[in-house]
């Protein structure tokens, strides 16, 4: 596809966007004038905005009606937790997506935790959903590797069909990267087991065709799975005609995969062999070594093009940390060309493994070279306490200070005599000087380092917060302290926790793991969770089963795109009832945190309902 043809198929990708669904078809009739294949680009491209409109891009009535229409019996779905399916009990949701609801669940016959796939039952009824799900299944069953999460069995319980798998522990790649980019010698370990998965998977005539950060997991002994190979394909060769065949549906439907990690040649929808793997991973490589993605866009259509014709910024300029080496590595497995990019995963992790071992050769060199440091003089020591803006001081057994730095008379406005002259409990506040008085006494007794905070008066009277470190040194009878004047971190806190305590809003605090932090009881009040009930829950497990899907792709686009959102989905109340919430959330990519806002619009939502159904019969009327 030239960039003249691919914009072309942009423009009437966003014109057809602008019109309403029923009249897309219409549209690109005469847009495309016969051009079949044109059409078929369009298309495309057309499913793979769907996800994004769904929810946040259609009014508030139609989306609040077509979820009423979804509910059996009107009763919010129903949920797997505390349920057993055969021999398995289900204990939490891990993730869900488009190939079904991922649960932990505990085998009661091995006594052992897994992993619970489950495809909903309206997808059961589908054939080529219940297809992929199967081929799933059989092609893992073929797969025995060490970095390749295993499979126990597929099942079926009550007209239910679930795959069991291994339940593997740890973060996935993409909560890693999260936190920032990941250290080089780490992403390289981790590169070098993905590459080994993949050659093991590419041996047996398998793609995956979906590895991305959330499709890895790396377990806290540094032991990376690949996971999630519900859109693994055979290779074009491959002897096993079954599998081949059930293909051909999925196929002709366009393409699958994630946008932001397909191959030129994915997005193109033409045939795919195992170098499309190796791109995927070049992507990842690239997001491990800056904690960016390396093709960033506002829509898929963009995305889409930037994936097939413009170059990712170099990883070097993105992160310094970056050795020239690797930028090498990242480069060649993101040539948009397969011909010239990696031709095996054998290949890649070749020079994986060799900038590795060239990474360990060189720090071994530099940890033999280094010379110890000469301990500095006590002039330099001098120096160095009087210029610290931190209070240190070193304080005796009896209580008095022997030694202090110029900071005290900066900070609270003593001179060292006055300090000096009267036992240090006397500055501290009179509500903080029983719990001074503990501190000093657990202090003496364990001869360890403790940390505290306390109320010191200041010679105007105020009282200003300190926070401590003091270590204790027996043989000299005297204590060495630092202290930092906190005062204005602890008005902030407590002027937030006012704000928190006393919104009628429900306001949280959530880290990128997808666990709260920290919530106001505003949460308690209108749903009946503790606090502490709500920050063990992952935060989609309070979620409609059929909102979740919905609500986990928001989440990640909320940190991939670091941009506030506004959507609405049902919450389950500790009674069982499920309540419709809009929800505000910002990111603050610096913190790894998401500050949100939601707001019960149970009764909005069903004043909708009501006008819908009084704006039906009017019609039914006329």
């Amino acid at each position: 596809m030239t960039p003249e043809r691919w914009q072309k198929v942009e423009r009437l990708c966003n014109a057809a966007l602008e019109r309403e669904a029923s009249q897309r078809a219409a549209f690109l009739a005469q847009a495309c004038q016969g051009d079949d294949e044109l059409r078929r680009e369009v298309e495309s491209l057309l499913a793979q905005e769907k996800p994004a409109e769904g929810f946040l891009e259609s009014p508030a009535v139609k989306v609040a009606a077509a979820a009423m229409a979804k509910m059996p019996g009107g009763d919010g779905g129903q949920s797997f937790f505390g349920r057993e399916m055969g021999c398995y009990q289900i204990l939490s949701l891990l993730g869900a997506g488009g190939m079904g609801e991922v649960y932990e669940a505990h085998d009661t016959k091995l006594d052992r935790n897994v992993a619970i796939k489950v495809l909903p039952e309206t997808f059961a009824r589908d054939p080529e959903r219940l297809s992929r799900f199967q081929r799933e299944a059989k092609m893992l069953a073929a797969l025995n590797h060490p970095n390749i999460a295993a499979i126990y069995g597929l099942e079926e319980d009550a007209g239910r069909n679930y795959l069991v798998m291994e339940l593997v522990p740890g973060e996935t790649l993409a909560q890693r990267i999260c936190k920032g980019a990941v250290p080089i010698q780490d992403g390289i370990e981790v590169a070098c087991q993905i590459t080994e998965a993949l050659e093991a998977a590419h041996e047996k005539g398998i793609i995956h065709r979906d590895l991305k950060p959330a499709n890895v997991k790396v377990t806290r002994e540094g032991r990376v799975k690949v996971l999630d190979f519900g859109l693994a394909k055979t290779f074009a060769y491959h002897s096993d005609e079954h599998l081949t065949q059930s293909l051909t549906k999925s196929q002709q439907r366009g393409i699958l995969g994630t946008p932001a990690y397909m191959s030129p040649e994915q997005v193109r929808g033409s045939t795919l062999d195992q170098r499309t793997d190796l791109f995927s991973l070049g992507i990842v490589l690239y997001e491990m070594a800056t904690g960016r993605p390396p093709f960033q866009a506002n829509s898929s259509a963009e995305l889409l093009g930037a994936i097939l014709y413009k170059e990712p910024i170099s990883p070097g300029r993105m992160n310094t940390e970056v050795p020239a080496k690797l930028e090498e590595i990242i480069h060649k497995a993101l040539e948009k060309d397969p011909s010239l990019r990696y031709q095996s995963a054998t290949e890649l992790r070749a020079d994986l493994s060799r900038l590795k071992r060239e990474a360990e050769r060189q720090r071994e060199e530099r940890w033999q070279g280094e010379q110890p440091i000469a301990a500095p003089d006590d002039a330099v020591l001098d120096r160095f306490f009087t210029l610290s803006i931190d209070m240190l001081c070193i304080a005796g057994y009896d209580g008095y200070f022997k030694w202090l730095n110029p900071a005290w008379e900066r900070v609270l406005g003593y001179s060292v005599g006055e300090l000096t002259s009267s036992p240090f409990l006397e500055f501290v506040h009179p509500d903080d000087r029983a719990a001074m008085t503990a501190e000093m006494q657990g202090l003496l007794t364990s001869h360890s380092t403790i940390s505290f905070e306390n109320r010191y008066r200041a010679k105007n009277g105020i009282y200003r917060w300190m926070q401590w470190n003091a270590t204790p040194f027996p043989e000299q009878q005297v204590i060495y302290a630092a202290a930092r004047d906190i005062t204005e971190r602890r008005h902030a806190e407590e002027t937030l926790n006012l704000f928190f305590t006393s919104c009628p809003d429900l306001l949280s605090i959530t880290g990128c793991d997808g666990y709260r932090k920290m919530v106001n009881p505003a949460w308690e009040r209108t749903l009946g969770f503790t606090a502490a009930e709500l920050k063990a829950a992952p935060l989609f497990e309070l979620i409609h089963p059929d909102d979740r899907a919905m609500a986990m792709t928001q989440f990640e686009k909320l940190l991939a795109e670091e941009k506030p959102i506004l959507f609405e989905v049902r919450y389950r109340a500790k009674d069982g009832s499920y309540r419709w919430m809009q929800w505000n959330a910002t990111p603050f990519p610096e913190q790894r945190l998401v500050y949100s806002f939601g707001r019960d619009i149970n009764e909005l939502v069903e004043l909708r309902r009501r006008l819908l159904d009084s704006n039906s019969k009017l019609r039914n009327l006329g």
